[in-house]
């Protein structure tokens, strides 16, 4: 497969970028007083790579929770992944015979660097992480 190509010009830096959150990659934070944070693994995905989010701008919080009623949802800039080195593209989803209509779909694309960098930056990236929506974390 073809590197992906970055496009600050659909996906501006300041978008925010909506990634799912399975319960068990919310952790808890002991730092000021402690809270719950997104932890690493959900930017990181081991098949291609590739992370899927949502842009924000062309979606709703209901409509990416729809049929993941025990997910909770946070956001990131795409300013930060580009920091990165990564590339923010769209990749909207139309008539795809298993998958519902999403034109909201993007990808986080990182470059060809190793494992190590990888998970340093998506440590960063949960690090920088807001929620947007918090359901009951499993602990």
């Amino acid at each position: 497969m073809s590197p992906r190509l970055d496009d600050p010009v659909s996906i501006p830096d300041d978008e925010d970028l909506w990634r799912r959150v399975y319960p068990a990659q919310a952790c808890f934070k002991q730092l000021d007083g402690g809270h719950w944070r997104p932890s690493s693994a959900m930017f990181l995905d081991r098949t291609t790579g590739e992370v899927s989010v949502h842009r924000a701008s062309l979606t709703t919080a209901g409509l990416v929770l729809a049929r993941y009623p025990r997910h909770s949802l946070a956001a990131i800039k795409a300013a930060i992944p580009r920091r990165l080195g990564y590339a923010v593209c769209p990749d909207p989803i139309m008539n795809d015979p298993v998958r519902d209509d999403d034109p909201a779909h993007a990808l986080i694309c990182p470059p060809g660097i190793g494992s190590g960098k990888i998970k340093a930056n998506a440590r960063e990236m949960a690090q920088a992480a807001a929620w947007v929506v918090l359901r009951n974390p499993p602990y």
